[in-house]
Formats: C-alpha cells, structure tokens, sequence
C-alpha cells in the first residue's frame, strides 16, 4: 500500500464513520419528539386532534369533527383533576367525569342542550354517594340524603 492509498482509505473510513456517526445520531434523536402543542391535521388541512398544554396549564387531548367542532377531551387540570369531557355537535359541553385530587372524589355531570347541568352522580372522597337533579337554573330538585 502506497501512502495515497493509506490517504484514501483514511479519508474512506473518515467520512463513512461520519456518515454512520450521523446515522446513529439522528436514530437517537427520533426516539423523543417534544413540544408543547402536536395538532393532527386530516387530508384536507382541517385540525381533527389537539394534544399539549391547555391555557389553564393542564395538559389536555382534544378531538374534532370534520367542522372543526371539538367533540371531546381528556385532561389533567392543573389541580392535578383528571377529565374527560364530552360535547354535541354545536360543541355545548354534555357530559363530564372527573377524579379529583386528594381523594376528594369522583363524579359526572350531564349537562343539557344549553350546557346547564342537569344530573350529577359523585362519590365522595368520605365514600358518600351524591346524586342530584338540578332545574335549567341550577336549583337542586331532588338530591339523595347524605350518608356518610
């Protein structure tokens, strides 16, 4: 071997060592995506999925119909209360279920067309059960005894 066949299997093994070097580098990096918002898009261009930080500083999932309507979501508020909530076609919030934080409970909500609740079920972070029947106004109708 002569010394410009040593340059060049040097020069060789220099640049296909940067190119596998680069290879498996940027095989690392694809492993971990970060960002605070990723928006799924469908053919068309319209928004079908949002999933990041919310403005109140939860993190929340949300799905949209074909219109762009949000149809439904799953988040954790920043008072660390896990949700999911669900909308009609008009995007009016119809139903809610939520744990809350510190074992303060689990409930549902359903609400009406105009978003009003209507019907709550929780179970108490005591073990109590709650259910109520609310007017279009908030006024409680009926409501089980407290029971702890």
């Amino acid at each position: 071997m002569n010394g410009l066949e040593a340059v060049g299997f040097v020069v060789f093994g220099g640049i296909l060592g940067g190119i596998l070097g680069f290879a498996m580098a940027r095989r690392q990096r694809q492993h971990t995506v970060e960002a605070e918002n990723f928006v799924v898009r469908d053919a068309t261009g319209r928004r079908r999925a949002k999933f990041g930080m919310s403005q109140d500083g939860g993190v929340r999932l949300r799905l949209f119909d074909q219109d762009g309507v949000c149809c439904g979501s799953l988040g954790v508020t920043p008072q660390d209360c896990a949700c999911l909530h669900l909308h009609d076609r008009q995007g009016v919030l119809r139903a809610g279920l939520g744990v809350f934080p510190e074992e303060a409970g689990v409930g549902a909500v359903f609400n009406d067309q105009a978003g009003h609740p209507r019907l709550s079920v929780s179970v108490l972070g005591t073990g109590a059960a709650d259910v109520r029947v609310l007017d279009e106004e908030g006024k409680v109708l009926w409501k089980t005894r407290n029971r702890s």
